[in-house]
C-alpha cells in the first residue's frame, strides 16, 4: 500500500513568531497518531524554529508560498497555515491537491478547499463555503504537554492564586502600546493584582507587571498559571 504524503506549509521566524508552526506541529502529531501519513514541513523556517519545533522531522523544505506550487508536486495533501496566502495561489493548489487550511479570518473564497480549520471562538460565526469545516473551540489544537500540565494540576488539587494572570501574545507580537493597554485593562477592570507577561520586548511597566523573557519551552511558565491570555 502506498503511504500518503502531507506537506505542511507555515512560516516560523523572528518576523511572524512561532504560533503558526506550534499549532501545525501539534496537529501533525495528532495526525501521526491516527494515520500512516508521511509529513513534510515547508516554509521560511528559522534555525531556532527547526531546532525547537521540528527536531522529529528530517524532511524540511525551505520555500515561500509562490514556490509551494512547485514543491507540492509529489504530495497528495497540502496543509497551509499562513496569513500570506492569497486567492491566486489557493485557486492553483485546489486544482491538483487535497487542500487543508488553518484559518483565522475568513478573507478568501474557500469553495474548493477540502477542509478549513478555525478553532477560535469566532470560528463558527464565519461563513466558510469549504467542502468540510472544523470550527470553534471543540477543534482547538493543543500541545499535549500543556494538556498534561492541566491534568496534573487538577489531580493534585493545586491552589492557584486567582488574582494573577499570565499573558503570552506570541513571539511575533511587537505592539508595546497595546500590550500595556491590555495589562492596564486587566488590572483596573478585573482587579488582577499581578500580571505576568512572557515577552522579549523592552518597555516601561507598572509595579503590578512582571516581565518574563521568552524561552523555547514555555511549559514552566504556564505550569502554575490558571488564567492565561494568549494571542499566539
Amino acid at each position: 500500500m502506498q503511504i500518503k504524503e502531507l506537506l505542511i506549509f507555515c512560516n516560523a521566524n523572528s518576523n511572524v513568531g512561532f504560533g503558526h508552526i506550534s499549532r501545525c506541529v501539534n496537529l501533525a502529531k495528532m495526525i501521526e497518531i491516527h494515520s500512516e501519513i508521511k509529513i513534510t514541513f515547508a516554509g521560511n523556517i528559522s534555525k531556532i524554529a527547526r531546532t525547537n519545533f521540528l527536531k522529529d522531522y528530517n524532511s524540511i523544505l525551505h520555500c515561500n508560498l509562490p514556490e509551494l506550487l512547485e514543491k507540492a508536486t509529489d504530495f497528495q495533501y497540502v496543509l497551509i497555515d499562513s496569513y500570506d496566502l492569497n486567492q491566486d495561489i489557493l485557486n492553483e493548489l485546489v486544482k491538483y491537491k487535497k487542500v487543508i487550511l488553518i484559518d483565522d479570518f475568513c478573507k478568501l473564497n474557500y469553495q474548493n478547499v477540502d477542509l478549513v480549520i478555525n478553532f477560535t471562538v469566532s470560528g463558527p460565526k464565519f461563513d466558510y463555503n469549504s467542502k468540510k469545516q472544523a470550527l470553534g473551540l471543540d477543534f482547538i489544537i493543543l500541545n499535549q504537554e500543556l494538556i498534561n500540565i492541566r491534568i496534573k494540576n487538577i489531580l493534585r488539587n493545586y491552589h492557584f492564586e486567582r488574582n494573577e494572570i499570565s499573558i503570552f501574545m506570541g513571539g511575533g507580537f511587537k505592539d508595546v502600546v497595546l500590550l500595556n493597554k491590555i495589562a492596564e485593562l486587566l488590572h483596573t477592570n478585573f482587579d488582577f493584582k499581578k500580571i505576568k507577561i512572557l515577552t522579549n520586548l523592552t518597555f516601561k511597566v507598572e509595579k503590578y507587571i512582571e516581565i518574563i523573557p521568552l524561552s523555547s519551552d514555555i511549559s514552566t511558565f504556564l505550569n502554575y498559571s490558571e488564567i492565561i491570555l494568549s494571542g499566539g
